[in-house]
């Protein structure tokens, strides 16, 4: 005998059919996307060790992405005033 479904699991069944059927414009996930990168982003600076060039990066996520790296990694890298891939220093713009 199968299990009724919990009401977690109808609203989210009915979440993800809301989005479907109502997804967001470009604009309005760029606008979402902008305030929450300024109320939660954390700045970075990756400094490649061999170059010296600095690139800066709005989040974690973003420098994460641009070494290939996940978001985890480079938080431990700053933690641990680590390098990422044995080339990058990271660390939060202050």
């Amino acid at each position: 005998m199968a299990s009724r479904p919990s009401a977690r699991d109808k609203l989210s069944k009915a979440t993800l059919n809301f989005k479907k059927n109502n997804p967001l414009t470009p604009e309005a996930l760029a606008n979402i996307t902008a305030k929450t990168t300024e109320r939660e982003g954390v700045p970075v600076l990756v400094l490649n060790t061999q170059t010296n060039e600095v690139i800066e990066f709005p989040t974690l996520t973003k420098a994460g992405e641009y070494l290939e790296v996940k978001r985890q990694a480079i938080r431990n890298a700053i933690k641990r005033e680590s390098l990422v891939k044995g080339l990058y220093r990271v660390s939060e713009k202050n």
